[in-house]
Formats: structure tokens, sequence, C-alpha cells
């Protein structure tokens, strides 16, 4: 038996997962397209995410029936926003890092707040690549989906919720993208 660390990549244009060993041998690996962006949108299928994520951990972890998995480790995109429900279940599609549409929802709270104020508090220059200028975005343009919306996710919280863990939570690493985070105060 040979301890091993499922290592998932949850990317832009394709979901990997692979079981490594302890010497970093990559043993076997699975991958597929990631769910397509919806145009120019940039936004896409969060539970089909999961349910790619879900069937190649299935298959690298069937491939290797003997290896003991010790370990997960997750990357992903991390700016990226999902639209969740009561039952943390995604209530709209996910907004990828890349998506322009927040442009001008983050230049109106750079404006409120200040760029220089923004960038002391948050480490970041004013930019639509962070969270937060999605998350004005879905509420200003999507309203139906906004009240659909009890909290929003990042793609690794989602994907740690959708394994059991408890509630909806984010380290300091993913949290550190989305223009929320007090850098001072964490």
């Amino acid at each position: 038996m040979t301890d091993v660390v499922c290592a998932l990549d949850l990317g832009t244009t394709g979901i990997k997962v692979a079981l490594v060993d302890a010497a970093g041998t990559i043993l076997v690996r699975a991958r597929a397209p990631a769910s397509p962006m919806d145009g120019d949108a940039f936004e896409f299928d969060a539970t089909h995410t999961l349910e790619t994520v879900t069937r190649l951990i299935r298959e690298v972890v069937s491939a290797r029936p003997d290896d003991r998995v010790v370990a997960v480790s997750s990357s992903c995109q991390r700016a990226t926003v999902t639209p969740l429900g009561e039952d943390d279940r995604p209530s709209g599609p996910a907004i990828s890092w890349q998506d322009p549409r927040a442009g001008a929802a983050a230049t109106r709270l750079a404006e409120a707040v200040g760029p220089r104020r923004f960038t002391a508090i948050t480490g970041l220059p004013p930019s639509f690549l962070w969270s937060v200028g999605k998350i004005i975005w879905l509420r200003d343009a999507q309203p139906e989906v906004w009240r659909g919306t009890a909290r929003v996710a990042l793609l690794n919280d989602l994907l740690l919720c959708h394994f059991g863990a408890e509630g909806v939570w984010t380290d300091l690493s993913n949290a550190s993208l989305t223009g929320l985070l007090d850098l001072t105060a964490l």
C-alpha cells in the first residue's frame, strides 16, 4: 500500500485529478474539459464542475485500489465566485475570475472607497478581477439570481462543502484575492 495525495486542479479550461506519492511522482491522472464558458460572459455551471471532479477522483482511485489517500490538495480559479442558495447549492452560474462585466462595479467601489485606501486595506489594486466586483455586479445585473442567493462561495469553498465540510468557509490565501479581506485585521 502506498500513501498518496489526491491532487485536484479545477482550471479554467480543464479539470485534472492525480494521485501523487511522497516523492512527488504522479502515479495516475485523469483530465476532463471544464464546464464550457457561456460566450463572453465567462460564466459556467459549478454543479458540472463538482460532478466532473467527483467522477475523476473515482477514476484515479479505482485505478490504484491498494493506495491510501492521506490528503487532498486543491487548486482552482481563486477569485471565481458562485452564488449559493440556503441549501449551499449553486443558485446561479459561477462567474469566472476573468469575467470583465464587473469592471464598472469595481470602478464604482474604488471611487467610493478611494483607490489608494482600497489597496491599503486589501493589498490589491482596484480591478474587475477580484470577487468583490463580481458580487456587486451579480447583485445589480442579475436580481433574480441575487434574490435566491444566501451566500457567495469561491470554487475551493464550494468543493469543500460538496465533499462534506460543515458550512461554507475559505482560507486566507484564497480570501486574499476577493477584494474583501482586510490584510491588517484579517
